[in-house]
């Protein structure tokens, strides 16, 4: 995201790239609290979605139309009930030669309580 610092989580201690990496996701957050960042997105992966979908307000989930038996890592199960779908901010991509399967990015919103 433009302007926006990048954080990396990794358990791999000895992980070096050009953002900041942290071992734990709370370190990340505290960060970010530190330095005025109202908003975080978190690109994954799965135990990191795990590990903060107890904090999201909001969620972009990108549902691709395909079955992948040799699938390894996958999103937490979602609680729906407490979610809603921004239907206006739906957006559909059909396959083609830039998308190998055709899939659909929602937006979907913490439900009032």
């Amino acid at each position: 995201l433009k302007n926006s610092p990048t954080l990396v989580v990794s358990r791999n201690q000895d992980y070096a790239c050009e953002a900041q990496t942290y071992t734990h996701i709370d370190a990340a957050i505290k960060f970010a609290e530190e330095n005025g960042e109202s908003k975080l997105f978190v690109l994954g992966g799965g135990e990191i979605y795990s590990q903060t979908l107890s904090f999201a307000t909001d969620l972009y989930l990108t549902h691709v139309n395909g079955t992948f038996r040799d699938a390894t890592a996958f999103f937490p199960t979602v609680n729906w009930t407490r979610w809603v779908e921004h239907k206006e901010e739906t957006s559909v991509f059909p396959q083609s030669t830039k998308n190998s399967h055709a899939f659909t990015i929602k937006h979907y919103i913490l439900a009032s309580e």
